[in-house]
């Protein structure tokens, strides 16, 4: 069984290709350490993390993430238990997906202004887009 964790949150200043690389090496680094797998989209100024690994490591490294200045808004919006990874062959992938790329409906998660929203709403909705994220990923 595997904890996962999806936050939100909005960057600060726009991150460019060379400052999430950077941001993504560091993630690599530390995830491997505690044998943590996800994924980060950055879209539209906004961020959606996975997170998935043993719960105690998850919620450590997710407070490490929450105190990062480099986002505001940082909010956890849905969590479960697992049988299997998703995003298990990467310590963190990165997908970037443009406003063309995006459903309509899927829009709104990277144009967040109020995280209840999605709080109250089916998880499904959500987890289905990550599923689609990461099966976009490992076409390419």
């Amino acid at each position: 069984m595997v904890y996962q964790l999806v936050y939100v949150s909005r960057a600060v200043s726009k991150f460019n290709t060379r400052t999430l690389e950077q941001l993504m090496y560091v993630c690599r680094r530390n995830n491997l350490e505690f044998n943590i797998t996800g994924l980060l989209v950055y879209c539209n100024g906004h961020f959606m993390q996975l997170l998935e690994g043993d719960k105690s490591f998850v919620t450590r490294v997710y407070d490490i993430i929450k105190s990062d200045v480099r986002h505001e808004n940082v909010e956890i919006i849905t969590e479960r238990i697992s049988r299997e990874r998703l995003a298990e062959r990467w310590s963190m992938g990165l997908y970037t997906p443009n406003k063309k790329s995006l459903r309509y409906s899927e829009m709104r998660y990277f144009e967040l202004e109020d995280v209840e929203t999605f709080r109250n709403e089916d998880p499904n909705l959500l987890w289905k887009l990550l599923y689609r994220f990461v099966k976009v990923m490992k076409e390419n």
